[in-house]
């Protein structure tokens, strides 16, 4: 079932059950009530007779006036009534004359009163269309003798038909209520399912490759926070297989030069006059080694990078005092670097939350980067600073400096400010771009600057 007929069967459901329960709780009540009525004005009706038949009694007894004055509190109580002897014989009847004489001890409301009791009964006329009540009171002499018994009877029809009414009101009610609710749960129905089909079909079409999003009307609502979060996440899906088309390609196109330096040079190496010339030989298996060395560096650096994408520093990190981590890490690193590398720290040492080899990994990157472009006469500098909120690391070198326009390309993947036909190893171009990753997802950033000639200067920060 779908959501729209969900949606629409709660809203009848609840629409009309609560209808439902109240009119047969109401019906029911008022039945009850007005029966119970009904019932206390006979018990009164038939007191009144009872009194009546004492002063009778002790006037000498009944007389003929008696019955008159009986059809007389018919009429005015429309209510029949009867008076039943000690023996059960019925001496007078205000509804049927004929009755009288007749016996009436094996009802059950006259066995209760002629037994000093209240007696009621109820029952169904054969044609099961009307309800009487029958209410039998104890007619007490002076001693306390029960001498006779007076009987009321009258039908419900006025209930009935006032039940009937209720009943077809709340029947009325119902279909209303069912046709408003209908009406109601198909609207409501429509305007929520139509923004989820769209989102539906606007899913399935992402997922066959289109990534064209039609515009969608989201509102404040539940179906529109989940719209807005599809397109976002639509939106960084594209962008991330852009992103992975384009390291694909940049993979590709990096890759080609070491394999084809390798081929070449295995392919010079076959010559018979190669592989008898030592200086030859040498120098095709010193390019292979070097191309082989800088293709194995940069498949474990694009499985670094990948890495860190994938998992977004999903370490613990720690609190460590960060300028002694710093220059512990790069006297560790670098025991025997080619250039003098110096250490600026502050006197207070901040507490740093990192992940220790990872920033470590920056660190490395940084200095390896520095070192391939500073000459041995040079030197390189590593200063740790407070900032604002945190802490800097700057490392800075005193080589040949980078052009203006390649500085907003330094930290992209695969770029390098040395030609890639050079035979000296000169990196794989993603040791920046990995650094880069580590410090953003750490909640920091990383920039450069530099003029040619006068050195580079990287800088990182590091929250606190």
């Amino acid at each position: 079932m779908s959501i729209r007929w969900k949606i629409a069967l709660l809203c009848v459901l609840l629409s009309v059950l609560p209808i439902l329960f109240l009119s047969k709780h109401t019906v029911r009540e008022f039945d009850r009530f007005t029966r119970r009525v009904h019932e206390e004005r006979m018990i009164s009706f038939a007191s009144v007779v009872v009194d009546e038949y004492l002063r009778q009694m002790a006037a000498g007894g009944p007389d003929d006036e008696f019955a008159d004055r009986l059809r007389i509190y018919e009429s005015r109580f429309d209510t029949r009534l009867q008076i039943v002897s000690a023996d059960g014989a019925i001496e007078a009847d205000s509804g049927t004359p004929s009755s009288v004489g007749g016996n009436a001890l094996s009802d059950r409301e006259i066995q209760r009163a002629l037994a000093g009791q209240y007696g009621a009964r109820s029952a169904l006329t054969p044609d099961r269309q009307l309800m009487y009540y029958y209410v039998a009171l104890p007619v007490r002499n002076d001693d306390g003798d029960i001498v006779a018994a007076v009987r009321a009877i009258a039908h419900t029809r006025d209930i009935t038909r006032a039940i009937f009414r209720i009943a077809a009101n709340f029947r009325k009610t119902t279909l209303f209520a069912l046709g408003v609710a209908a009406l109601t749960a198909i609207l409501l129905s429509l305007t929520i399912t139509r923004r989820l089909r769209l989102l539906t079909h606007s899913a399935n079409s992402f997922a066959r490759g289109d990534s064209r999003m039609p515009p969608m009307r989201h509102g404040g609502d539940e179906v529109g926070e989940l719209g807005r979060a599809f397109e976002t996440l639509a939106r960084e899906i594209s962008r991330n297989n852009e992103r992975q088309g384009g390291l694909l390609a940049s993979t590709t196109h990096e890759l080609k030069t070491p394999l084809t330096s390798i081929k070449g040079a295995v392919q010079l190496l076959r010559d018979e006059g190669a592989m008898n010339d030592p200086a030859a030989r040498n120098k095709f298996l010193s390019h292979i080694e070097i191309s082989a060395d800088r293709l194995l560096r940069m498949v474990e650096q694009l499985a670094a990078l990948s890495k860190l994408k994938a998992e977004e520093l999903r370490g613990r990190k720690e609190r460590i005092r960060y300028g002694r981590f710093a220059r512990e890490t790069v006297e560790r690193l670098f025991p025997s670097a080619p250039v003098r590398i110096s250490f600026t720290l502050p006197e207070d040492d901040p507490i740093v939350p990192i992940i220790p080899a990872r920033i470590e990994q920056v660190l490395a990157n940084l200095i390896e980067n520095a070192l391939r472009y500073t000459p041995a006469d040079g030197m390189i500098a590593v200063t740790v600073r407070p900032a604002a909120g945190g802490v800097e690391t700057v490392v800075q070198d005193s080589g040949r400096g980078i052009e203006p326009s390649d500085l907003p390309n330094v930290f992209k993947q695969f770029f390098t400010t040395v030609p890639k036909d050079r035979r000296r190893d000169h990196g794989s171009g993603l040791g920046l771009a990995i650094a880069q990753s580590i410090v953003q997802n750490h909640g920091g950033h990383i920039g450069v600057q530099s003029r040619p000639g006068e050195g580079a200067t990287f800088v990182f920060f590091l929250p606190a």
